[in-house]
């Protein structure tokens, strides 16, 4: 009997081993699995969130413009800073709403310290910036980051009306300026220049 137990607590402790062995296994197995590449957009992807940036990003720009454009008609272009200053980040926020997708705007040079770059879109806007200098035409650009969200960035070129703002200020616009924005960076542009980036999550 006694010889009987000893064999059958050796065979428990040789199937206890055995279990944890292969839950390591298994561990290990999924530990790989984890830290797939995320799969690239295929064209057909690609092409339908392109689309969908483009219309978001359009639809807000119309706002943008629309007001900001009648505020410098009723109150002049120092006073529509201050419009832009409260309005501009609610519009761009009812506009997400609307839509169902985040949009933002950033820059190499900010205006807005909250609107700093991430790290992708940094990347990007270097990119758009070497590709202008070289005189190479920019295009939109649509694409999946490794947490599976989708990202749509379209790049803005500065107007002729962008200028009364972001070019050389006239006085009283420059001091309204310096008032709201003591960090602005986002002056000395010409027509043609790279503004920045529209941004757009899409999901």
């Amino acid at each position: 009997m006694l010889t009987l137990s000893c064999n059958y607590i050796q065979m428990s402790k040789l199937t206890i081993y055995t279990i944890l062995f292969l839950l390591s296994g298994l561990l290990i197995v999924s530990a790989c699995g984890g830290t797939q590449k995320t799969e690239p957009l295929t064209k057909q992807d690609a092409l339908h969130f392109s689309e969908i940036g483009h219309i978001v990003v359009q639809a807000t720009f119309k706002a943008l413009s629309s007001q900001l454009q009648k505020a410098v008609k009723e109150q002049g272009t120092a006073n529509a800073v201050a419009y832009c200053n409260t309005v501009a980040i609610a519009i761009t926020d009812s506009m997400s709403t609307v839509k169902q997708a985040q949009v933002r705007r950033t820059s190499l040079k900010l205006r807005n310290p909250n609107n700093n770059p991430s790290a992708w879109e940094l990347e990007q806007l270097k990119l758009y910036k070497s590709e202008l200098a070289e005189g190479r035409s920019l295009s939109p650009v649509v694409k999946r980051l490794e947490n599976g969200t989708i990202i749509y960035m379209e790049p803005i070129l500065t107007m002729p009306f962008c200028l009364q703002c972001h070019g050389q200020p006239a006085d009283d616009v420059a001091q309204k300026l310096k008032e709201l924005y003591p960090e602005d960076k986002a002056i000395g542009y010409k027509e043609g220049d790279l503004r920045g980036i529209w941004t757009v999550k899409l999901r």
